[in-house]
Parts: structure tokens; sequence; C-alpha cells
């Protein structure tokens, strides 16, 4: 039995099944790989050095990432769908008066390239980069860092991670609070039994007693964080001092909490929880999902959300758009290099053309949109200096990992009218 007939063993998540497999299946494609056989635990057996531009490094990278998540479905489409599209790309790049890629290579498990978007590459091609690739219908462009769009100085200053609560801490720190008080008195009123407001993994359980053992201290986005501003510590009126490590625990503490983050149990009493909500951490999943859950059930939610969310509104915009006024920093919102490239979707095919092609775009506004819950979206208008015609990028800043799990991150997608940006439509 051919290792194509086995059920593959999913051992990765969601997005890494669709990419790697779409990727890959397209790279497939473009080397004339006989996929009958694909074993992605010996794709020598498939991929040609002779099609390849680093063969041992492809080899090595499709039996790391594609090899856990291989999905035969997922593969064969975006193999069907890379024939197709070579034709084409092979087609444009004659009539551009390009030479025809030799050979190629795979981004493996790098997110983004320092030259332009692409993720089958096209290898030593003086004017093109290669082909991006997105399994979805709409132009995603990439993630970025909140310093890429202006609302971060940098990792060389001491800022707030999150950056809701670095332009409105006390909006931020009282909703989270609130959240916070919410789930404990749930926990408390059904000792010993789990409440999941959204998903199993993610839960509290309440503990009547004392602690067995002292909790765990500091940890990496997983246990308290020491160290906060003053500001912070005031909010905690009637609590320890925020981001002190937790007290000793006495025989006399009255009941402690279970948290489970998805991958471990971190035990707090509830002065120690308060005291460590000064930052983000995976055990805090489970204040954050009650408060999606409830964004339109509990009054008192929507109330400090929009006053969180209405103080960074304006402070947002005018960050962004001050950002985006230089060009590089536009170029690397719109995943634009100095060379071209292709953006592939399974609907559509463009041709990207590099900076110096057209060198004259920039930013025309940046607008607040509807915000959906926590997350927040603004409208960045884009196009030629001097034209009327441009396309729309949304911003979109958001709790991508779980809200008060992780920091907020920014996604740039959903493009439209990219032919205001010099991209051509091929199919």
């Amino acid at each position: 039995m051919r290792f194509r007939e086995f059920k593959p063993l999913q051992e990765g998540n969601k997005s890494d099944t669709v990419r790697y497999n779409s990727e890959v299946g397209m790279l497939a494609a473009f080397c004339d790989a006989d996929i009958s056989q694909f074993d992605p635990n010996m794709p020598q057996q498939t991929f040609s050095v002779d099609t390849l531009t680093n063969p041992e490094n492809t080899y090595r990278d499709i039996i790391k990432y594609l090899s856990p998540v291989y999905d035969l479905p997922t593969f064969n489409k975006f193999y069907n769908l890379g024939i197709k599209y070579k034709q084409r790309i092979l087609q444009e790049l004659e009539t551009l008066g390009e030479p025809a890629p030799t050979t190629y290579d795979w981004s493996g498990g790098s997110n983004i390239n320092p030259e332009g978007a692409a993720d089958v590459i096209f290898g030593q091609h003086p004017t093109m980069h290669g082909i991006s690739i997105k399994a979805e219908s709409g132009i995603t462009l990439r993630n970025l860092t909140a310093v890429s769009v202006g609302l971060s100085e940098g990792e060389d200053v001491i800022e707030h991670p999150d950056v809701f609560a670095r332009y409105a801490e006390p909006e931020w720190i009282a909703l989270k609070q609130y959240g916070i008080s919410r789930v404990l008195d749930i926990a408390r009123k059904q000792p010993g039994k789990p409440y999941s407001p959204i998903k199993p993994k993610y839960q509290i359980v309440y503990e009547p007693g004392a602690m067995a053992v002292q909790p765990p201290k500091a940890g990496k986005n997983k246990g308290i964080t020491p160290g906060v501003k003053n500001s912070m510590a005031k909010m905690a009126v009637g609590k320890e001092p925020m981001g002190q490590d937790p007290a000793p625990l006495s025989e006399n503490v009255e009941g402690y909490f279970k948290m489970f983050d998805g991958d471990k149990w971190t035990e707090l009493t509830e002065q120690q929880i308060y005291a460590a909500s000064n930052r983000n951490a995976g055990w805090q999943r489970v204040f954050g999902d009650h408060v999606q859950a409830n964004w339109n059930k509990d009054q008192q939610i929507k109330i400090l959300a929009d006053k969180l969310f209405s103080s960074i509104s304006e402070i947002f915009v005018d960050k962004i758009k001050t950002s985006l006024l230089v060009k590089e920093r536009l170029h690397k919102l719109l995943a634009m290099g100095k060379k071209g490239y292709f953006y592939a979707t399974p609907k559509q095919l463009y041709f990207v053309p590099g900076v110096e092609q057209v060198d004259n775009l920039i930013l025309k506004d940046v607008v607040y949109g509807a915000p959906k819950g926590s997350a927040q979206k603004f409208l960045a208008y884009i196009g030629m200096e001097g034209g009327e015609n441009n396309a729309t990028v949304l911003v979109y800043v958001r709790y991508a990992n779980g809200m008060f799990d992780a920091n907020p991150t920014v996604r740039i997608q959903d493009l439209k009218n990219p032919g205001a940006l010099a991209w051509t439509k091929l199919m």
C-alpha cells in the first residue's frame, strides 16, 4: 500500500495543514513532478534535483513541515491548480520579455521573505521573486508586528506588549479585571466543577481549602510576570500590588483557583490572579474567553469595551497614518519588494510588480472601520500619487491567539481593487 493511501496523521494545526499542502502541492506542479508515488517522508523520489535550487534544503523542509500534516485532497487540489497557473505565468513572463525560471525553491517554515512575499521561489531569477499562495479566495497580504504600522516604537523601547493597554491602560485594566471578577464568581459558586466559556481546553476550577504547593513564579507567557507600572498597581484596589511575585501561602488561605491553558495547569489565589493581571499569559485565556463569549450579553462588558476602544481609535488612526507615509513601511504593508511576483488563490491569479515599477504609490487616508468585538479594523486607502483610483486594505488589530492569552497581532487583509496598485489580473 502506498503512503498516499493511508489516512494522514494530523499533528499540526489546521492552518499548517492548509499552508504546507497548498505550497508544496503547487511547487510539485511547477517542478513537473510525478506525484503518483509521492511520499512526504521521501520527497527525493518525486522532486528531481535538477528542478530545485536547493534540493537538500527543500527535501529537509518537506519532511519537517509537510510530513506531519500531509493531506492528500488539499495537496492534489493545489497541484492541479499549479498545472493550470504555470502555463499562464510562463505566458505572462514571455509577454513581459522575462526569462522562464529554471529552478524553484520553497520558503518552508519562513513566514516572511525579505524580497517580497513568495512561497514558491524562482531560483536565481533576475526580476521575479516567485509565487505567493493563499488557500482562501480573498487577498490577504501578510501578518505584521505593531512596529510595522506605527503602534510601537520598537523592541529597544520599554512599552506594554499589549497595544490596547499601551494607549488606554486604565480602560484596558478595568475591562480585564471585570472579566476576571465575573469568572471567579462563577467558578466559586461551583467548587470542583470546571467553567469553560468557549472551549473546554481553556477552563478554571475553584478548589476550597489551601493549595498543597507553592504556585509557580515568573514564566514566559504562561506564568506570572513581575514588574508593572505604579498606575496599574493602583487599579487593583484592595489587592496585592500588581507585578509582585505571589506572596507565600499560609495555612489560613481559604480557596484557590486552577486555570488550564490547553497545555498545563496554573494554581493561584484570587489575590495572586489580580496581582499578575498586568500582563497577558496563557492561563488568563479563560478570562478573555468569558469576555468574548459575553460581549453582547453582559452590559457592563459592553460599556467597558466601548470606553477602551473609543479611547484608542483616533490614536491608532493617527499613528498608522503617520507610519504609512513612509514608503518603505507602505511597501512592507503591501507585501511588495524590489522584484515582482505572482499572487495565487484558488480562484484568482495576479501579477504584482516590484516597487521600482510603481514608485509613485502613496497612502491617501486611514479611517476607523466597524469593529467586530475586540477586533479593531482600520481601512487604509492607497493609490497612485495624483490619481483618483484607490485600493483599500484592512489593517486588522486583534487577539488572534486568544484574548488575554497572547498580545494583539496586526494582519493585513481584504485588499480591494488591487488594480489601483498596478496589480494585473491574469486569471
